[in-house]
């Protein structure tokens, strides 16, 4: 989960963050803890084996959970709201994954839908270090 020095990241509405590599178990109880009745998990990440990994997860958990696949951000926003996800794992680390992340948060339709970050530590740690505002 979200390591308490970046409890400042959640002022970008982070609700959680699993450090690479993810482990099923923590994933699960990640979801769980948003306390909201999830389905259908967009997973955005570059990396497209872990996409295909962070899928297999979630089908194989016995809880009805239908993953979406994405690769990148391009065009990502245009399909969440074609079809709405009940929630984000989202790769910050990827080019545009933070620039997701602020567009989601400007976007009334979906600025709601929570985020659970998967990434390096480090990533947010260096973030915050180098003073980016958008950290809080």
């Amino acid at each position: 989960s979200m390591p308490g020095s970046l409890g400042s990241a959640q002022a970008l509405g982070i609700h959680d963050y699993l450090i690479k590599p993810i482990v099923r178990q923590r994933l699960l109880e990640a979801i769980e803890r948003l306390g909201k009745d999830v389905r259908s998990v967009l997973i955005l990440d570059d990396d497209q084996q872990l996409v295909e990994l962070l899928g297999r997860m979630l089908e194989s958990a016995g809880r009805k959970y239908r993953p979406i696949k994405a690769f990148g951000g391009e065009d990502v926003l245009t399909r969440m709201r074609r079809r709405r996800p009940d929630m984000v794992l989202l790769d910050l680390v990827m080019s545009d994954g933070l620039a997701v992340l602020e567009a989601m948060r400007a976007d009334s339709f979906l600025a709601d839908i929570p985020v659970i970050v998967i990434s390096a530590p480090e990533y947010l740690e260096t973030r915050m270090a180098k003073g980016d505002k958008r950290w809080g």
